[in-house]
């Protein structure tokens, strides 16, 4: 009995290795316009402004509490979303870009704090089923590697859904240090 499943898992072992798996082996495996979006959690101190029933704001705070005010930590999600074009040949580019962070304090004044550049072409590499980009120190205090696994492959070889996984660096335009940032990004 254990040499027949022995054998039936030595046959499992050598089928799968003869059947020579889609795999992205190089930069040129990567290429295409994805629609990405990835999102953390923020955990901002502040305090709510309601001028009305029903109608509160959030007011971050750093540094002391005003008077008057009752302070707390609460968490935020942070969401960025865009497109981001790889040309196959080890350059993507953001060709769109926006963050949705309601901590802080602003739905539309946080994209200023994005540590990518739309239009900048940043250099990537593919090795198996994993591609890192690199963004270089400039817009944070570190340089951000965001990782890539490389998912359902068309028949061209080239890879529909990527899984992201991206740190994000003090400076980046949070409160809380570093985060992990995930999400998913779909080929055009």
């Amino acid at each position: 009995m254990k040499k027949a499943v022995f054998a039936s898992l030595l046959l499992m072992l050598l089928v799968t290795a003869a059947i020579p798996a889609v795999a992205a082996t190089s930069a040129a495996n990567l290429k295409g316009t994805y629609n990405i979006q990835f999102t953390t959690v923020n955990n901002y101190y502040g305090y709510h402004v309601c001028p009305g029933p029903g109608d509160c704001n959030w007011v971050p705070v750093s540094g002391q509490c005003p008077p008057g005010e009752t302070c707390e930590s609460q968490a935020f999600p942070k969401t960025r979303t865009g497109t981001l074009y790889f040309d196959g040949k080890g350059h993507a580019t953001f060709k769109t870009f926006a963050t949705y962070e309601p901590g802080c304090g602003s739905l539309s004044g946080c994209a200023s704090n994005s540590p990518f550049v739309i239009g900048e072409a940043y250099e990537y590499s593919v090795s198996g089923f994993t591609a890192n980009l690199t963004i270089p120190a400039g817009s944070t205090s570190e340089a951000i590697t965001i990782v890539f696994s490389l998912g359902s492959f068309n028949s061209s070889g080239i890879p529909t859904v990527l899984l992201v996984l991206v740190p994000e660096v003090s400076g980046a335009g949070d409160q809380s240090g570093h985060n992990l940032f995930t999400g998913v990004a779909n080929l055009q």
